[in-house]
């Protein structure tokens, strides 16, 4: 019995590494899509500027009939 104990703490040790290793990847990976999603969020915004400019222009060119 006491010979089966240091091969599943070993066995355990190798588990944990590989699960830090699988959670660090992961940190990484949703590290990755934040940035991504900032990104996105940031083009999102310069696109919704650059149409309300448009907009801004096309009133100026083509004034409403009130006016």
């Amino acid at each position: 019995m006491p010979v089966l104990k240091p091969t599943r703490l070993r066995s355990s040790l190798i588990s944990s590494d590989q699960l830090s290793a699988i959670s660090f990847q992961l940190s990484a990976f949703s590290y990755q899509l934040s940035a991504l999603g900032v990104q996105l969020s940031a083009f999102s915004s310069r696109r919704s500027a650059v149409s309300f400019q448009l907009s801004a222009f096309s009133f100026r060119v083509h004034p409403p009939a009130d006016s």
